[in-house]
C-alpha cells in the first residue's frame, strides 16, 4: 500500500514508487530516506518535464501559420503592381522573335505561370493562332494575341484559343476585346487576392462573347490564386523546420 505523503503524480510514477518500496525493503539504509531520495529524482524530472512541454506549448504558436501568412502578403505584393498594358501601349515598331518573348514574359511574370517560350510562338503561328511576323518583325497585333494566349493558355486548349479568336472576330475588333480583357482580368485578379473589391460594371456583360471571355478569366484568374498559393504553402512548409528548430534554439 503507497501510504507516503507524496504528491499523486501520473499512474506510472505511483506505479515506479511501489516498485521501488518492493526493491528497496532490503537495503539497510531507512527506506524512508531512500524514498525521499527517489522522491527529489522524480520531482525534479517533474520540473524538466514541465518544461519540455512548455517548449512544445511555445512551439505550438503558429509559427508555420505565420510563415504562410507572410507568404501570403508577398504573393498579394507581388500581384498588387501588375498591369497589362493596353492596346495604345503596346510597341508597333516592329519587334524580333526573341524581344517578343521577353516582353511578354516580362509583363506576366508577376502571375507566376510558365513562360512564354520562343518554340511556343512558332507553333501559334503555324496553328494558325497568329498571322506570319512580316520580315522576322511582330506587330502589336502580334503582341496583343500573344500576351491573351500567355494569360489564358493554363486554362484553355488551342482549339479552344482558335475559336475564342474567331468569336472575338465576328464580335468585336482585337483593340476593343484586348482592351476589355486587360480591363477585367486585372479587376478580377485583384479580386481574387483581396487586393480591392471588383469593380461594378465591367462584370455585366451585354453578350455572349463577354460571357465566355468572363468565364476564361474567371477560370484562369482561379488557376494562378491557387497555383500561388499552393507554392507558397510548399515553399513555407520546407521551411517551416528551419523556423521551429530557431525557436527551440532560442528557449534553450
Amino acid at each position: 500500500d503507497c501510504s507516503w505523503n507524496l504528491p499523486q503524480y501520473e499512474t506510472g510514477s505511483l506505479c515506479v514508487l511501489r516498485i521501488a518500496e518492493s526493491v528497496l525493503s532490503g537495503f539497510e539504509k531507512p527506506i524512508g530516506w531512500i524514498l525521499s531520495d527517489f522522491y527529489h529524482s522524480v520531482n525534479s524530472f517533474q520540473k524538466t518535464d514541465k518544461k519540455i512541454l512548455k517548449t512544445v506549448e511555445r512551439l505550438k504558436i503558429p509559427v508555420y501559420n505565420g510563415c504562410m501568412e507572410k507568404g501570403v502578403n508577398n504573393m498579394i505584393e507581388a500581384i498588387e503592381g501588375f498591369r497589362l498594358p493596353r492596346y495604345a501601349q503596346i510597341p508597333d515598331v516592329g519587334l524580333y522573335l526573341e524581344q517578343v518573348v521577353r516582353y511578354v514574359n516580362t509583363h506576366l511574370a508577376p502571375l507566376g505561370e510558365p513562360e512564354l517560350t520562343s518554340s511556343m510562338v512558332s507553333n501559334y503561328v503555324k496553328q494558325g493562332l497568329i498571322s506570319s511576323p512580316i520580315k522576322k518583325s511582330y506587330t502589336a497585333e502580334h503582341l496583343a494575341r500573344l500576351l491573351f494566349i500567355a494569360v489564358v493558355k493554363p486554362v484553355v486548349p488551342l482549339e479552344g484559343l482558335r475559336m475564342m479568336f474567331s468569336i472575338q472576330g465576328d464580335n468585336y475588333t482585337l483593340p476593343t476585346a484586348y482592351d476589355y480583357f486587360c480591363d477585367e482580368f486585372e479587376n478580377m485578379l485583384g479580386a481574387a487576392f483581396g487586393i480591392a473589391p471588383a469593380r461594378e460594371g465591367l462584370g455585366e456583360t451585354q453578350s455572349d462573347a463577354k460571357d465566355l471571355l468572363r468565364n476564361t478569366i474567371v477560370a484562369t484568374v482561379n488557376k494562378v490564386y491557387l497555383d500561388r498559393y499552393l507554392e507558397e504553402y510548399q515553399k513555407q512548409r520546407e521551411e517551416a523546420p528551419n523556423e521551429q528548430q530557431a525557436s527551440v534554439q532560442g528557449i534553450e
